[in-house]
């Protein structure tokens, strides 16, 4: 099926009899926003995976005001003067992304501006390889974006599939402003390599207006607040 941002590709389902021996419960979890969120009107910022997350925690602590709820599992709600921040897994089951991209939308009004943090190896990226940035990092958008974007496109053939997809196909059908920055990587760890390519997000108006600095030196921060997994001598 054709869409704003290129094609949807659903995953591959099979019939589940409850009753069968190799039957071993739910699929996925149901996940939803716990009572008394107040809804966030300015920008919501969704990171999806460590290297995203690690990205928004160097812009500072932020309190939590609520959370979202699957089961025995919660992830907080975080909000500060100008946005709120939630930070996502990655590796979730097809059949909870889209049960989570809808708990974590809950938290905002339709009016809100919604940026969605990702990032994924580069063996995913289907592009000539000379026209590649250091390393490449690629947007898509919703209709309702009219700003500039912050970075090339994400060029076909490639799509996006897991909670980006699900967030950026649920905004566009509610005709929200939703942008979301994806980076590819060489290796998925945590380091001021794979975190520099976020970067981009500052050219937003959105993130200057709601307070979020650029962090000047990412490898020190990451240091500072122990969040890299990898040595960037290693690079060396």
């Amino acid at each position: 099926m054709a869409s704003f941002f290129g094609e949807v590709v659903t995953g591959s389902y099979r019939y589940i009899d409850d009753e069968a021996p190799d039957y071993v419960g739910e699929v996925a979890g149901e996940w939803s926003a716990g009572e008394g969120i107040e809804k966030e009107t300015g920008l919501l910022v969704i990171t999806e995976g460590d290297i995203a997350g690690s990205y928004s925690k160097l812009w500072g602590d932020l309190p939590a005001v609520g959370t979202l709820q699957s089961d025995s599992r919660q992830l907080p709600v975080n909000r500060g003067a100008g946005y709120s921040l939630v930070q996502c897994p990655d590796g979730l089951q097809p059949a909870e992304c889209a049960s989570l991209a809808k708990a974590v939308l809950s938290t905002a009004s339709t009016g809100c501006t919604v940026l969605v943090l990702a990032s994924r190896h580069i063996s995913e990226l289907k592009s000539d390889q000379s026209s590649y940035s250091s390393p490449p990092v690629h947007c898509l958008s919703t209709k309702a974006w009219a700003d500039p974007l912050p970075c090339p496109t994400l060029p076909q053939p490639n799509i996006v599939s897991g909670l980006p997809a699900s967030l950026l196909t649920m905004a566009q059908m509610s005709g929200q402003k939703a942008m979301m920055v994806m980076a590819f990587t060489e290796v998925l760890v945590v380091d001021s390599l794979t975190l520099e390519p976020f970067n981009v997000c500052h050219k937003l108006g959105v993130v200057t207006k709601a307070g979020i600095k650029k962090v000047a030196n990412i490898g020190g921060d990451l240091r500072k607040f122990k969040l890299a997994t990898c040595d960037d001598s290693l690079y060396m």
